[in-house]
């Protein structure tokens, strides 16, 4: 049989992992449970488009869904421009 890949490791241990993620109009923003790290993609049609990770350690300032809601407003509003054409 043709397999894809071929390892010698068959370490089958499972993790899960929980993340938030909110979604205003053309912006996704997803971090995960234990990671100081935001993630910024542009939703498109079929995938979508990665922007940026924005590091949040030192801050350690998004601790909950509410946390990361408003820092997903003040990013748009701090970073896309909205225009009448787009050149």
């Amino acid at each position: 049989m043709n397999k894809k890949i071929k390892t010698n490791d068959l370490d089958l241990t499972v993790s899960f992992r929980t993340a938030n993620i909110v979604i205003i109009g053309l912006f996704k923003f997803s971090k995960e449970e234990f990671s100081p790290q935001i993630n910024i993609y542009l939703i498109g049609n079929e995938n979508d488009e990665y922007l940026e990770t924005v590091d949040k350690a030192k801050e350690n300032s998004i601790t909950d869904f509410k946390d990361l809601q408003i820092f997903a407003l003040n990013w748009i509003f701090n970073n896309a421009e909205i225009v009448n054409e787009i050149l």
